[in-house]
């Protein structure tokens, strides 16, 4: 997908990390995920880049800063949610606490570091994880990358929401990039990130809107039954996890 030949406003509504955002840099922009805490770094990258960095500065691939980091998130987290904006825009902030800055890059160290592991939310906010020793974790923290984000974000006219992918307005001169929970190859729903999502209402939302897009899926039976009436265009992308990681509880 090239710049050229999307229309003018690119939709992401299963952000997540947001590597094809950034890969393309569109000028305008509206991305969603249903996971505030996520949704909460991008705001932070945005409008509160000198604290990023202040809190990076100590930030190591230790295991006992993982421990401290885990316990302090946890006991904070709950409360501190509640803070956290459900829409906002690259270019306009809102009031953030400094406690809230410090917690979300927390939650980015916690979510680097069990990669390849388990991480989940319990029911009382708190977060369960373990501990994946990973030697490129000393790198999350390379101030230039924030830096970069931080210009392309004030920069451009992007709007954030948090919530449902179903609630994300459609734009009828969008394209929009889907990465909804992959289907399965022996079940319609698949889980992942401790959510289940229903492919047959993704499929039905997304050609609701009647504009051009791109979906990351399992080439399944079932995915090619569900988008048979439209003009399909099927791309092989090696998909590759990192391999080099030690889990420990």
């Amino acid at each position: 997908v090239s710049q050229s030949r999307y229309p003018e406003v690119y939709v992401e509504p299963f952000l997540g990390s947001g590597t094809i955002l950034l890969a393309l840099q569109p000028r305008r922009a509206i991305v969603n995920d249903i996971n505030p805490r996520l949704t909460m770094l991008w705001y932070i990258c945005s409008h509160h880049i000198d604290e990023v960095k202040r809190f990076a500065e100590h930030m190591d691939d230790t295991r006992e800063l993982y421990e401290k980091c885990l316990t302090e998130f946890s006991e904070k987290a709950p409360v501190l949610q509640h803070e956290i904006p459900r829409k906002w825009h690259s270019q306009q902030p809102c009031s953030c606490s400094t406690e809230l800055v410090k917690a979300s890059i927390q939650y980015y160290f916690l979510q680097r570091m069990t990669f390849g592991a388990r991480s989940c939310f319990r029911k009382d906010g708190t977060l369960q994880a373990s501990y994946a020793q990973d030697m490129r974790a000393k790198h999350l923290y390379y101030s230039p990358n924030y830096q970069k984000v931080h210009e392309y974000l004030r920069n451009s006219d992007i709007t954030f929401t948090v919530g449902c992918y179903t609630e994300v307005g459609v734009p009828k001169n969008a394209f929009m990039y889907l990465d909804p929970p992959y289907c399965s190859y022996n079940s319609r729903n698949v889980t992942v990130y401790g959510r289940t999502i229903n492919q047959e209402e993704v499929a039905k939302w997304a050609k609701s809107h009647g504009v051009p897009f791109v979906q990351s899926n399992m080439w399944t039976d079932k995915i090619k039954e569900l988008y048979s009436d439209c003009s399909l265009h099927q791309f092989e992308v090696k998909r590759a996890l990192r391999n080099s990681v030690t889990t420990t509880n």
